[in-house]
């Protein structure tokens, strides 16, 4: 596997502390988890402190005991991907768009959506 990260280094801490991309990466990748299950492990969790736990298990538990396990393993690769970026470095987007570009597989932007087939023929093969 390749890495999710390009050589470059950030210039300075305060440009690494600022950076957003990491975090809308990780937002994509919960929210491409919720798409594929239908729901996320804290849903239904009240209390912030177990919201981060549950959160933190899914980043970094086995994929094949976790709510990952409810994916197929292109889209673990992209998860794993995904929750080892840290805001020191540059995300390398090339290796994330070609974890995404196999994930999808032969799917286009000009494929129907789901409501417009059957949801099961939408999803078949991605879960």
């Amino acid at each position: 596997m390749f890495s999710v990260f390009s050589k470059k280094k950030r210039k300075n801490g305060l440009a690494a502390k600022g950076n957003k991309s990491p975090v809308l990466i990780l937002f994509i990748a919960f929210f491409g988890l919720e798409l594929l299950v239908g729901d996320l492990p804290w849903k239904y969790i009240l209390k912030g402190d177990e919201v981060k736990r549950a959160k933190l298990e899914l980043q970094h538990g086995d994929p094949q005991t976790s709510f990952l396990a409810l994916t197929s393993d292109s889209f673990q690769e992209f998860a794993r991907a995904v929750f080892s970026i840290n805001t020191e470095e540059e995300p390398n987007y090339a290796a994330l768009q070609a974890l995404l570009t196999e994930l999808v597989g032969d799917r286009r932007m000009s494929d129907p959506y789901d409501w417009e087939i059957s949801y099961r023929e939408a999803i078949e093969g991605v879960r």
